[in-house]
């Protein structure tokens, strides 16, 4: 701004000495000489002339400004990021998983693809979006103990995360038919993923809800279930590493069907669906719902799918288990689901919700994990 502001000065006063020059009356012709002006001491002395022996002896000839330096162009402004519209395209793939229970989305592998990891009642299946088709990469079967009392629904978790003091990128899984969960890795060659396999890194007493903080500072939100039921209890909530208060936050429903986080524009996006089928949203803190949808089913997710840094909240509807559904996709103004971006119906029922990058196109994608008899698929929408 300094810049352009001299530049005008400098312009206009060359302008006032041109107008100076163009509008000096001339000074009459006289036997006596008219006495000598000092030169500026910005300016060169000019010779004066011979007198012509007709008219006018001419006036001081002045010389004209130095123009101003042209002023430097600003930088072109960086070009504003193009905010994606959401449902564009949709497609669904057949997957083999015995009653599938929970599905996560993670580049497992670190091709900047990411892989969709789906849990079932009793196995656990890694697939690649390639070429139209769900393609396996990796299964292995859940043999734990069975439960001592089982829940009258059947649930499962699964969390993909890294953990601090373990560089790779684990898997953590439990159902409720088993006694106790898993923690996995994957191990591979390099970077020939058709070699990978999931390992057993150990067991896990808990159901792993969500994961938050940046390497190094990871915690991850555990709870267990109601004794044969469903549901998770807020009094059997807590965050590993162990708190030094392991209370539940006193914002959180006593008991409640899902809990999921999400880190958009730098803050934490928690969900949690209560038994009245009712998400509440909570931003930073579990200390304060700060919004709310009703009518919405146990799968749901928080993410940005447009790219223009704010979340988005996608949910199934709250309909029988199994039967037909619906896929809704919200933003959040503030933290309150508002605004329909997309809704359309769905033959089977959600039975879970993830996103991520699972075309290698810097999309984020919804990946649905579907189910109806005889029939499980992957419906994506980006």
């Amino acid at each position: 701004m300094r810049r352009w502001a001299l530049a005008a000065v400098g312009l206009g006063l060359a302008a006032c000495a041109a107008r100076a020059d163009s509008t000096r009356a001339p000074i009459p012709s006289s036997p006596t000489p008219s006495p000598s002006r000092s030169p500026s001491p910005s300016r060169s002395p000019s010779p004066s002339p011979s007198p012509s022996p007709a008219g006018p002896r001419p006036g001081p000839v002045l010389t004209p400004a130095s123009p101003a330096p042209a002023p430097t162009p600003a930088p072109p402004a960086p070009a504003a990021a193009t905010k994606r519209k959401i449902g564009e395209k949709r497609a669904s793939y057949a997957v083999k998983i015995d009653e599938p229970l929970a599905v996560a989305v993670a580049d497992l592998d670190a091709d900047k693809r990411a892989e969709v990891v789906v849990l079932g009642a009793r196995e656990l299946a890694v697939y690649a979006l390639d070429g139209g088709a769900a393609v396996e990469r990796a299964r292995v079967r859940l043999d734990e103990p069975p439960a001592p009392i089982r829940a009258r629904t059947r649930t499962g978790v699964l969390l993909v995360t890294t953990l601090d003091g373990d560089p790779s990128v684990q898997i953590l899984a439990r159902t409720s038919d088993g006694a106790s969960g898993w923690r996995f890795a994957w191990r591979g060659d390099g970077a020939n993923f058709e070699e990978g396999a999931l390992v057993k890194r150990g067991a896990l007493t808990y159901y792993p809800l969500a994961a938050v903080g940046a390497p190094g500072q990871r915690r991850v939100a555990v709870a267990d279930l109601t004794s044969g039921k469903d549901t998770f209890e807020a009094r059997h909530f807590f965050f590993l590493p162990a708190d030094a208060s392991p209370q539940a936050p006193a914002a959180l429903p006593d008991t409640f069907y899902t809990l999921e986080a999400a880190t958009v524009g730098g803050a934490v996006y928690w969900g949690v669906v209560d038994l009245e089928s009712t998400l509440r949203i909570y931003r930073g803190q579990l200390d304060k719902a700060e919004g709310k949808a009703a009518g919405v089913g146990y799968a749901f997710e928080i993410a940005d799918l447009d790219g223009d840094g704010a979340p988005e909240v996608i949910t199934s509807d709250a309909a029988p288990f199994g039967g037909p559904d619906q896929l809704v996709i919200r933003r959040l103004r503030g933290s309150t689901p508002s605004g329909t971006v997309v809704r359309f119906g769905s033959k089977a029922g959600i039975v879970a919700i993830a996103s991520g990058d699972v075309g290698g196109e810097g999309v984020t994608a919804v990946v649905a994990l579907t189910r109806r008899p005889g029939k499980s698929e992957l419906l994506v929408v980006e």
